[in-house]
């Protein structure tokens, strides 16, 4: 699978904020207004020198913490950017990961025979899966109900396969297709551990409770899931915001590296 994106450091992102003081120095323009202000309201009110005191600080703390408030929202703005930046491209990590192991049936040895391992069983369940389309991305060992057995999934399918009597008894085979699919976890018991009920159209059609923590496994479900759909992050086909940010895609890299 590809490295992990390197994180940025908040200051590679725009803050898009000029200080007030840089602007009109030495206070700020928000500032200089107020005393505009108490220099005008000093010259018509009838207050007491008490009174005009109060109100005139009153008006230069009021104007001071209006121009903290625009440099504080600015700043959460840009802190907001790199959260998003950073979401965006692990959220691409994880789909660029699923699509390198998915592909590697004729780089991997390995892959070649999980593939091939679920195949077998695939074609007991008379399904007609491409063998080299259907890299098993994770396996773990299930229980469901009184049998036991394993759990394959791949980017498109899972399947299940169990034995009500361990190497006397035949197997079973259950293929089903990820799209459409809900996964409900099931709280685990005093003897047993979590599991996790899949559903289709509000129906439960199989429940089963794997040998690995059950969020887990239902969370990375759903990411598989999600490989498919479009990112509603990224806003371009060049990457949109993923490479917005100290990530110039691979001919930029190349020519990075020409230069150096």
């Amino acid at each position: 699978p590809p490295g992990l994106p390197q994180p940025l450091p908040l200051t590679a992102y725009p803050l898009n904020f000029t200080p007030h003081q840089a602007t009109c120095p030495p206070w700020g323009k928000r500032v200089m207004e107020a005393l505009n202000e108490v220099a005008a309201f000093e010259k018509t009110t009838k207050e007491n020198s008490f009174e005009r005191a109060e109100t005139a600080v009153q008006k230069v703390l009021d104007a001071l913490q209006r121009q903290d408030d625009e440099e504080q929202s600015a700043r959460l703005g840009r802190k907001n950017l790199q959260v998003m930046d950073r979401l965006a491209k692990m959220q691409a990590h994880k789909r660029a990961s699923i699509e390198a192991i998915k592909t590697s049936y004729s780089k991997s040895q390995r892959a070649k025979r999980a593939a091939k391992d679920f195949h077998y069983y695939a074609k007991r369940a008379n399904s007609d899966l491409p063998e080299a389309e259907e890299v098993p991305l994770y396996k773990c060992s299930i229980l469901v109900g009184g049998s036991t057995g394993s759990c394959f999934v791949t980017a498109t399918q899972l399947m299940f396969v169990t034995q009500l009597i361990p190497v006397i008894g035949g197997n079973t085979v259950t293929v089903l297709d990820l799209i459409g699919l809900e996964f409900v976890l099931v709280e685990a018991s005093s003897l047993l551990p979590a599991g996790i009920s899949i559903r289709r159209g509000g129906e439960e059609i199989y429940a089963f409770r794997p040998s690995s923590a059950a969020p887990r496994l239902k969370s990375f479900l759903e990411i598989i899931q999600a490989t498919g759909a479009p990112d509603p992050i990224t806003t371009s086909n060049e990457g949109g915001q993923l490479y917005m940010y100290g990530d110039v895609g691979d001919e930029g890299r190349a020519e990075t590296k020409k230069e150096d």
